[in-house]
């Protein structure tokens, strides 16, 4: 059975691959292992040395702490089969404390601006 602490690095290891949109096997290429090595660090069913930790932190563009933190940070939406991660960043706490403070009314008016944005910026790709 995987160590737990190989599991959360694993799983911080796929929400971070995911969020920079790279497949295990462009990750596994750019480290210089196979995407099945890649897959097998994620699933926690083989250990991550600390070199090639620090090379994943490399090619991710991430703080090697994030490997750590047990999935805080990350929040997993799913609806409807499709997945969506976030990072959580310091603007996202910040809308969070915002939108918290809102009537449900308000509530409802900042997501429908948020989806008129989120609808012109893929209008301008």
């Amino acid at each position: 059975m995987p160590d737990t602490d190989f599991l959360n690095i694993g799983h911080n290891l796929r929400m971070l691959r995911k969020l920079r949109g790279i497949s295990q096997a462009a990750l596994g290429q750019m480290i210089g292992v196979s995407g099945q090595m890649i897959q097998k660090y994620e699933t926690g069913q083989s250990q991550v040395s600390s070199k090639m930790l620090h090379l994943l932190a490399e090619k991710l563009n991430a703080d090697i702490r994030q490997f750590f933190d047990g999935g805080e940070g990350f929040v997993d939406l799913s609806e409807d089969g499709a997945t969506y991660e976030v990072e959580v960043d310091d603007r996202i706490k910040d809308l969070i404390k915002v939108y918290s403070q809102l009537s449900n009314d308000d509530k409802d008016r900042l997501i429908a601006m948020a989806n008129v944005l989120s609808s012109l910026k893929k209008d301008k790709s």
